[in-house]
């Protein structure tokens, strides 16, 4: 349980420093005090155990602190995207049936749009000051700093994490309590982990990646985290030397925007060691002068998956490790669940006791997603005759930018929804920098003068930013069907010269340096 994994790693390192936040520092025995008084606080307030609590703000102290707290009275976080747009916010509150919600101002003007829509939610808290309705996150810590007595078991739910896939909104994954320390146990130990160690986490802590990846890998072995609220390139080393950062880990767009910096002369010189990533590229190595692993997750399967060793030789291309945690496993199969041979590509599936429990009332696409116990990742892969696995790409509709997973169906149904669109097919394009970009074909109305510049911001009221098509590419002309009357989406012509470019900036300046 999170809530006895914590508390093991307290008693043991009382007084080692758990998290740095820039300049204000804090050792396990401090948190542990604010978490207490927090959890008894949401006690006070009205929780209890089983309610589901949202997060809508980014990272910070106070993020984990409420984290930690939620867990120890047995509630369920359900974490949002911060910066979500009201429609976005509506759907992940009403869906997971939210009742209470902490987030900051900015977040919470959203929220105010289509606060008497939410048919569940009772109060919300507010983590950067209060207004005449909402009470501050300071006014909630209560005096007593004795854990509260919740009785949790493993796989008592402890999260449910809004993620896309390959249908139009978003699922909720249902994560067991063992899910975070069964994680954070297997990465720490496959990484080789101390309590010397300081854990880098760039990533949000609304993802599996932040929270059992990050988080928990460092309470598994005492380690400290250095939390930054997001990731800046023109940052990055300079924290790293300020809290003498020894482990990261990143994605690979931001990979690609370190790399693109320009080269210094004590670019060898600091304490950082050891990256994980989905790749590893030599020359990023050579500059910085540390080792790579290579890993593979899925938040469906509580953030375990493959990974490497450190100071490992035998690297292939695509190479994406071996099972972790040991006693995970892993197969392929091809379009009839039949295991394929060594080094034959069909879909990756995943199997451990401590996987998502379910798409929270989805049973549909649990049952197609849970089979026999395997989670079918929708990811293509191949396994060669040692048991390490290769990654080869995906079969679902969902497009990676920057680590996000974006549904290809809701960008599709939104631009449907213009008036003047007949009909569209959204995909994913390569990107140095971001992974993948969002593209799009959209076929208009006779005579339409719709522009793609108006349709993007038209997008804007019911999409994030980040989702909305970088490249729009207008026309008249029917797309190519399949005999179903499907769209045959491997014959559409996409012409990135005749797409217009929303961005039209250079990414040297994009939002994460």
């Amino acid at each position: 349980m999170v809530k006895q994994f914590w508390k093991n790693t307290v008693e043991k390192f009382n007084e080692q420093v758990f998290l740095k936040f820039d300049e204000d520092y804090y050792t396990y025995g401090e948190f542990d005090q604010i978490t207490n008084q927090l959890a008894n606080g949401l006690l006070d307030f009205g929780c209890k155990q089983g309610d589901k609590i949202a997060l809508l703000f980014r990272n910070s102290p106070v993020y984990l602190q409420c984290f930690l707290a939620i867990n120890k009275i047995g509630g369920i976080v359900v974490p949002l995207i911060s910066g979500s747009t009201p429609d976005e916010i509506k759907y992940v509150l009403n869906h997971s049936e939210s009742r209470y919600l902490i987030a900051d101002n900015t977040n919470y003007k959203n929220v105010a749009v289509i606060r008497k829509e939410l048919r569940f939610l009772k109060r919300t808290i507010l983590v950067d000051g209060t207004n005449k309705s909402e009470p501050s996150f300071e006014s909630l810590l209560s005096d007593n700093v004795e854990e509260p007595s919740a009785t949790i078991k493993p796989e008592d739910p402890m999260a449910c994490m809004y993620t896309s896939g390959s249908t139009g909104k978003p699922k909720g994954v249902v994560l067991p309590n063992s899910s975070f320390s069964s994680c954070g146990i297997a990465f720490s130990t496959r990484l080789n982990y101390k309590a010397t160690d300081t854990i880098f986490c760039t990533l949000p802590l609304f993802h599996a990646a932040g929270t059992h990846m990050n988080i928990a890998s460092a309470i598994a072995c005492g380690a400290s985290v250095s939390l930054v609220e997001k990731f800046s390139a023109n940052m990055f080393w300079d924290t790293v030397d300020k809290h003498q950062v020894t482990k990261a880990l990143l994605l690979p767009t931001m990979v690609s925007i370190l790399m693109s910096l320009p080269p210094k002369e004590n670019d060898r010189d600091h304490s950082l060691n050891l990256v994980i990533s989905h790749i590893r590229p030599k020359e990023f190595m050579e500059r910085f002068n540390l080792d790579m692993c290579t890993t593979w997750n899925l938040t469906e399967i509580g953030g375990m998956g493959t990974l490497t060793s450190p100071n490992y030789n035998r690297f292939e291309p695509k190479l994406i490790g071996w099972p972790f945690p040991d006693n995970a496993q892993v197969k392929v199969v091809d379009n009839n669940g039949n295991d394929v041979g060594p080094n034959s590509i069909g879909e990756l599936l995943f199997k451990h006791p401590d996987i998502m429990k379910e798409y929270y009332k989805n049973e549909e696409a649990t049952k197609s997603t849970l089979v026999n116990g395997w989670v079918k990742t929708g990811d293509l892969g191949r396994m060669d005759n040692e048991g390490r696995v290769y990654y080869e790409g995906r079969i679902k509709h969902v497009i990676k930018r920057s680590g996000e997973n974006i549904s290809g169906e809701e960008v599709e149904f939104t631009l449907m929804s213009h008036a003047e669109v007949v009909e569209c097919v959204v995909f994913s394009v390569p990107d140095e920098i971001r992974t993948e970009e969002v593209a799009s074909v959209v076929v208009l109305q006779d005579r339409s003068k719709l522009s793609a510049t108006q349709l993007a911001d038209w997008c804007k009221e019911k999409l994030s930013d980040w989702k909305i098509p970088r490249y729009i590419q207008l026309t008249y002309d029917p797309l190519p069907k399949l005999p179903n009357g499907k769209i045959n989406r491997i014959n559409i012509k996409f012409d990135p010269v005749n797409s217009e470019d929303r961005t039209k900036l250079n990414r040297q300046k994009s939002s994460f340096t």
